[in-house]
């Protein structure tokens, strides 16, 4: 679980060229601008991540408030010519934290919430109806007026959704910046880098009668006339995946949707497409993940997309700032449009229960490009 909001210490402080009143503080692998001479190095800090959203009800945070009164988020922003992530606070500011200590996560504590995108940039998943009317005539227009047309549910209405199935891994990374330990640990370690597509997650998989089931980031898709649905049908992953993996069916296959009405279409695409990253099994609720190469080389066999892979041979550093500096760059999907960022894994899978925040406890992370963020993260 991600922690928004936790108790950290200030690791570093510097100073900002042509600037009096601010400094430039390093909280875990994040920096952030902070008032001059607030912090010493060593000092305890609450510290909020990107894309939180603090209490309007809390005076503390008063600062963060737009005119209208309604409460901003906190996000990547430039100071001076510095990149600044993350929000550092003092303690003191927050009595009911002193009995708090390093690493502690405070996110209840304080009330954040995370921030979710508009849903106005993207096809909104949330949106459509849970249900859909079987049959439309008159006399059923006047049933589904009556108060007691639940009676009737199951025979007026088809389930358009489902959840997300619980033997599968979601799709989620956690940012390199809280990852300081991992690096330290696996320093070295071959690892492929791939870029990170911002689109709408999709999951693909198959059942013991070889049947295939499609699924977004939250739910799975019963209504075949959803869009995810038609993508995957219009480019064949149902008879291409048959015909070249053996897995099936137990296999699952997961990937970024992109093209209009996905995300701003940043990569000005005029039709959908499906770009595969991670391929694997589950047996017994016990997932195993392909190792890159026979993942990416078998998704390009079936027929089917994955990824820009950007490195095949990358030794990874426990320098933050220069995976960071990785992520810069432009998309190999358009070279006008600034990459989101990379994920960087281990060419075999290493699984390691003991590193927080690692979705199956599989070695992956991101980084993401702060020019994205300045750039589309208004």
């Amino acid at each position: 679980m991600r922690k928004l909001a936790s108790i950290q210490t200030i690791k570093s402080l510097e100073t900002i060229p042509n600037a009096d009143k601010i400094e430039l503080a390093r909280v875990l692998g994040w920096k952030c601008v902070v008032k001059k001479g607030e912090f010493k190095v060593g000092d305890k800090c609450v510290y909020i991540e990107i894309d939180s959203i603090p209490p309007s009800d809390n005076p503390v945070f008063d600062f963060l408030k737009h005119s209208n009164g309604r409460m901003g988020r906190i996000k990547t922003i430039k100071l001076r010519g510095q990149i600044s992530q993350g929000l550092a606070m003092p303690v003191t500011m927050f009595s009911s934290l002193d009995s708090c200590h390093v690493g502690d996560d405070v996110t209840e504590k304080l009330g954040i919430k995370k921030w979710e995108p508009d849903k106005r940039n993207t096809v909104n998943l949330d949106k459509n109806p849970l249900y859909i009317r079987r049959f439309h005539n008159d006399y059923l227009r006047w049933l589904y007026r009556q108060p007691w047309k639940k009676l009737f549910r199951k025979w007026i209405y088809v389930r358009t959704r489902g959840k997300f199935p619980l033997f599968i891994n979601k799709t989620d990374e956690t940012r390199v910046q809280v990852l300081g330990d991992m690096l330290t640990k696996y320093k070295g370690t071959v690892c492929y880098v791939t870029e990170k597509i911002d689109g709408q997650s999709i999951t693909i998989w198959w059942d013991d009668n070889y049947k295939m089931h499609v699924a977004s980031r939250n739910y799975e898709i019963i209504d075949h006339d959803d869009y995810m649905w038609k993508v995957a049908e219009k480019e064949e992953v149902d008879a291409k995946a048959k015909m070249y993996f053996i897995d099936i069916p137990n296999l699952f296959i997961q990937g970024e949707l992109i093209g209009p009405g996905i995300q701003g279409n940043k990569y000005k695409l005029n039709d959908y497409r499906i770009y595969f990253f991670n391929v694997g099994s589950h047996n017994n609720g016990k997932v195993e993940y392909y190792d890159n190469y026979t993942a990416f080389n078998g998704i390009t066999k079936a027929g089917l997309r994955h990824v820009p892979v950007l490195d095949k041979s990358y030794k990874l550093d426990d320098d933050i700032d220069a995976i960071v500096d990785m992520a810069k760059g432009k998309s190999q999907l358009n070279y006008d449009v600034n990459r989101e960022g990379i994920v960087i894994r281990p060419c075999g899978p290493i699984y390691d229960s003991e590193i927080a925040g690692m979705v199956g406890n599989r070695i992956s992370f991101k980084a993401i490009n702060p020019d994205f963020l300045l750039k589309y993260d208004a």
